[in-house]
């Protein structure tokens, strides 16, 4: 049977996107959509979806979010929890769900002086996403961190095999639930800008092993495709399904996104005749 929860979760296309996103039709920006993504433990997971998905059904009803979590993936002790929706509505959903996980968790005696209600959430930001919620000498986020009272971390790499990267958000739900309100307006802001350019968001799934060769060393190859498109591109961070297949999502102008699908293909192509040759000279190699 599968999971109830995952309808509309991470590792699904169409309204959840894999990425932080707008979709800036509207001048309204109250009315543009926010997908923000983080990672939860396996348990949290399975608090967030509740017996037979009532929870999360529950929390799509109270706020009019769309949200969902990842498919389980055998060895993997994280799944990806998304949200997606208005701005105040991604924020309250987040504020919901930390309030169902300290309710749920038994209070620590080894750590006293940390008050009942504190938690923590590792939020997924796209790495070419984090200089709009840092800021210039880090004011933006200073700034966030002001006005919410929780404590912001971001780490300074990127995940493995990824272009994002994590931001701890710590304090009372009630705080981060505050911030990831000022994160999501950051965000959205970012994507608006651009003399009002009408930004259209593609995925397209690349298979694993191919997933290496598209990054290239140190992120030399997809930098490289993201300067010469224009678009910014975003690599979840696993599988999107049983397939093993990685989802790249791509934002941009069409013309750019045009560009940037055919750089990535390119680089796809070259890589499958290089495994070809390789292949074809081993066997040579084996006759001989």
């Amino acid at each position: 049977m599968s999971d109830p929860a995952t309808d509309n979760g991470a590792a699904t296309t169409g309204g959840d996107q894999p990425l932080t996103t707008s979709r800036p039709s509207s001048p309204n920006s109250s009315q543009e959509t926010l997908t923000l993504r983080a990672l939860v433990g396996t348990k949290e997971a399975g608090i967030i979806i509740g017996k037979a998905g009532k929870n999360v059904a529950d929390l799509r009803e109270q706020t009019g979010v769309k949200a969902g979590v990842s498919k389980v993936v055998t060895g993997v002790h994280e799944r990806v929890l998304s949200v997606s929706g208005s701005v105040q509505g991604v924020a309250k959903a987040y504020t919901n769900i930390l309030q169902q996980l300290v309710t749920s968790s038994p209070t620590s005696p080894t750590a006293p002086s940390t008050p009942s209600n504190h938690t923590i959430i590792r939020l997924l930001i796209s790495h070419n996403l984090m200089g709009t919620i840092i800021g210039r000498n880090g004011l933006k986020i200073k700034n966030i961190q002001d006005a919410s009272g929780a404590r912001m971390v971001a780490q300074k790499d990127m995940l493995p095999q990824s272009t994002e990267r994590i931001v701890e958000v710590q304090g009372s739900p009630e705080a981060i639930g505050k911030a990831i309100a000022e994160i999501g307006k950051c965000l959205l802001e970012d994507w608006e800008r651009g003399l009002g350019t009408q930004l259209r968001t593609q995925s397209i799934s690349i298979p694993s092993d191919m997933v290496g060769c598209i990054i290239g060393r140190a992120g030399a190859k997809i930098t490289e495709i993201r300067r010469l498109s224009g678009s910014k591109i975003s690599i979840a961070k696993g599988p999107h399904d049983e397939t093993g297949e990685r989802m790249f999502t791509i934002v941009g102008t069409p013309e750019s996104n045009e560009k940037a699908l055919y750089l990535l293909y390119n680089q796809l192509e070259s890589e499958k005749e290089r495994r070809v040759g390789r292949e074809l000279a081993q066997s040579s190699d084996a006759v001989a």
